[in-house]
């Protein structure tokens, strides 16, 4: 007797729940950050108003930066690990697809799916290249022609001539 495809709910459900679980520690963390930040910004009123000395707010400084790196890491490493649980759980849904029956006369058959492959004609990709490669060229010669050219200006010697007038005697 042919049996469809039965999903494993509690394999599913376990890896849901890790999922879930790693998201929550995820929202812990990002909560820890915002305390830490919350914290430092209490500091600096404190050392603004004159209550801690300069050396104790630089000490500060650097163990709250160590901190939040410290943290940083850790959230980008469960979202790793959540990146991981989502891909497993993403490959154990797509080996659910269903198989496809047939019913005849002789009984029930399975049928597989049949891809359709796309036929592309060598001459019209090649075509296509081409007609590419021309708008190209053409675009081109189009922005050397819309720029304007330098003409070479040959500037003229005015001499003013002076009029001599010759006097004639008298």
């Amino acid at each position: 007797m042919i049996e469809t495809k039965k999903m494993n709910q509690a394999e599913y459900a376990k890896r849901i729940k890790e999922l879930t679980a790693i998201a929550e520690l995820i929202r812990t963390r990002q909560d820890e950050k915002q305390s830490v930040l919350k914290d430092f910004r209490l500091e600096k009123q404190r050392y603004r108003s004159g209550k801690i000395s300069n050396k104790a707010f630089a000490s500060s400084v650097k163990k709250v930066n160590k901190e939040l790196l410290k943290l940083d890491n850790a959230i980008r490493q469960n979202i790793k690990n959540i990146k991981i649980i989502s891909d497993i759980i993403r490959k154990f849904t797509d080996v659910q697809n269903p198989r496809h029956f047939r019913a005849s006369l002789t009984g029930i058959k399975i049928v597989s799916y049949k891809k359709k492959k796309k036929v592309i004609k060598k001459k019209a990709a090649i075509k296509k290249k081409k007609t590419i490669k021309k708008k190209i060229i053409k675009k081109k010669i189009a922005k050397k022609k819309t720029r304007p050219k330098k003409k070479a200006i040959k500037k003229k010697k005015v001499i003013k001539k002076k009029k001599i007038i010759k006097k004639k005697k008298k």
